[in-house]
């Protein structure tokens, strides 16, 4: 791994863990899910890199269906755990504020909808 590579797994782990401690963080699969079925506001999710096929496909069906930008890290589950503070593992995070989704999205470098999208229904 080069020292690029590290300084921006640091710095997107530094990020997740801002999300977590302002309160727009949901982790967990089934807590995202639920979130997304009860349209909640979801403005990004990620999985970590080594999920399961059958948390990636769950995860990212919904996604898609409500409409909410899907991504992988490339964390692993205990990276993802550690930059949230969580002991167990933790395969996915969905970040439910735009600020704290679009300064993780400026870290691995993805597009986010502007604030001002139409919201879905």
């Amino acid at each position: 791994m080069t020292q690029r590579q590290q300084t921006t797994e640091a710095l997107l782990c530094g990020a997740l863990g801002l999300c977590m401690r302002s309160g727009s963080a949901v982790t967990g699969s089934e807590l995202i899910c639920t979130a997304l079925h009860k349209k909640q506001p979801m403005i990004l999710v990620l999985l970590a890199a080594d999920a399961s096929e059958g948390t990636k496909k769950r995860v990212s069906d919904k996604c898609r269906f409500y409409g909410v930008p899907c991504h992988t890290l490339p964390l692993s589950a205990s990276a993802l755990s550690d930059a949230l503070g969580h002991s167990g593992l933790v395969a996915a995070v969905g970040i439910t504020s735009y600020h704290p989704a679009h300064l993780v999205a400026d870290k691995l470098g993805i597009p986010l909808p502007s604030q001002d999208a139409p919201k879905r229904s």
